[in-house]
């Protein structure tokens, strides 16, 4: 909704004010975030990827790399997948933000990339954020609140650079764990689902997009799943190993090998696979569609891990009046279904008993005559 924007727009910024108004008040220790702009190699394999399906990306400021991206999006309404995937790349490519104390950088390090932003820092969410509490008793003593300057003999560290950048480096670690953790439960939630939908042997194929060529195959992301995964096509040992399932069309040929072939990899675009035996060679672009097997490696000590066998190539016509994009699952939506076939296959377990206890046994026949026969021999 169009007040939602208004309101976020609000808080930038009441946030960059702020920012500006402690340093002025504490050039040496005041809390500010830092968002520092990417270099050119950063953003190497965004330009190539995009390049090789006909795009520019220019990220020589923020708002031009936003323009380049909503250009992308515009020209890929009938594959929205690929504008999500070039997203998703220059959001890697990035330099991480946190927080920073005025004192231990100079005054042009201060700038905001993402936000375009000369001064920036958090304070509009104290309820749930510890840096934004730090701006807010910098802000009071810098306006003379008198409450702040009535506690600030007790407060005096929150105004030293040395005890500033020991608070931020506390925060970003922790934010950097908040992330890790957040990582951790989403493959969680995606191996749960994997486990309890190839439960009873049955495979589970997904559609994917190649999002990354290396040297011995190319990573595949399932927008259904969020999941993001490599395909090998080269054992450890550099030899070939492409499931024959390519040419053959049939899921259960995935485990058998194409004979007699190479790989060559035209980085970091496309990698092809050739043999005398095919008619033609088999070319895995970037952004190419597929189907993918999900397996699970599994351990006793840790969660179980997923990976992806190549089936073949998604030749799923795309239509422009019908865009592709696949509604992703969220961890809620994964743990919904992962409880209905647990509800399903209890219901038909009990199903089953039930039904094996009212058929009757050999057993229960002979006992019925044997107890016949002896209230036949008493009368």
């Amino acid at each position: 909704m169009e007040i939602h924007g208004l309101v976020a727009e609000a808080m930038i910024l009441a946030n960059a004010s702020v920012g500006k108004r402690i340093y002025e008040g504490y050039k040496d220790a005041a809390i500010l975030r830092h968002h520092p702009p990417p270099s050119p190699a950063q953003f190497e394999k965004l330009v190539k990827a995009a390049e090789s399906k006909g795009f520019s990306v220019d990220f020589s400021s923020n708002r031009a790399l936003s323009q380049s991206l909503e250009r992308i999006t515009d020209a890929c309404k009938d594959d929205p997948e690929i504008a999500k995937l070039l997203k998703t790349m220059a959001t890697i490519a990035m330099n991480e933000a946190g927080y920073i104390s005025s004192g231990q950088f100079p005054v042009d390090q201060y700038y905001h990339y993402g936000l375009a932003l000369e001064f920036y820092t958090h304070f509009t969410s104290p309820i749930r954020r510890y840096a934004d509490i730090v701006a807010h008793r910098q802000l009071l003593m810098c306006v003379a609140d008198p409450t702040a300057l009535k506690n600030s003999v007790s407060q005096s560290l929150m105004f030293k650079d040395s005890a500033i950048t020991d608070i931020c480096e506390n925060l970003n670690r922790k934010s950097r764990e908040s992330k890790f953790a957040q990582r951790d439960s989403t493959e969680l939630f995606q191996s749960l689902y994997v486990l309890q939908k190839t439960a009873n042997g049955d495979p589970l194929i997904e559609k994917g997009i190649i999002s990354e060529i290396r040297s011995n195959g190319f990573y595949v992301y399932v927008p259904r799943l969020g999941l993001k995964g490599p395909v090998y096509l080269k054992e450890r040992d550099g030899t070939p190993s492409v499931p024959l399932s390519l040419i053959s069309g049939k899921n259960a040929d995935e485990q058998e090998t194409i004979p007699h072939c190479n790989i060559e990899v035209n980085m970091p675009t496309s990698i092809s696979v050739l043999s005398p035996d095919l008619p033609h060679p088999i070319q895995f672009n970037l952004f190419d569609h597929v189907r993918v097997s999900l397996k699970l490696r599994k351990s006793h000590a840790h969660r179980h891990l997923v990976y992806m066998v190549l089936i073949d190539m998604d030749h799923t016509e795309i239509r422009t009046s019908q865009p592709s994009q696949i509604a992703r699952m969220s961890n809620t939506e994964m743990m919904e279904s992962i409880h209905d076939s647990e509800r399903k296959g209890n219901a038909e377990k009990e199903a089953n008993k039930k039904k094996k206890n009212k058929t009757s046994s050999m057993y229960d026949v002979l006992e019925r005559f044997r107890k016949l026969s002896i209230i036949q021999s008493t009368s």
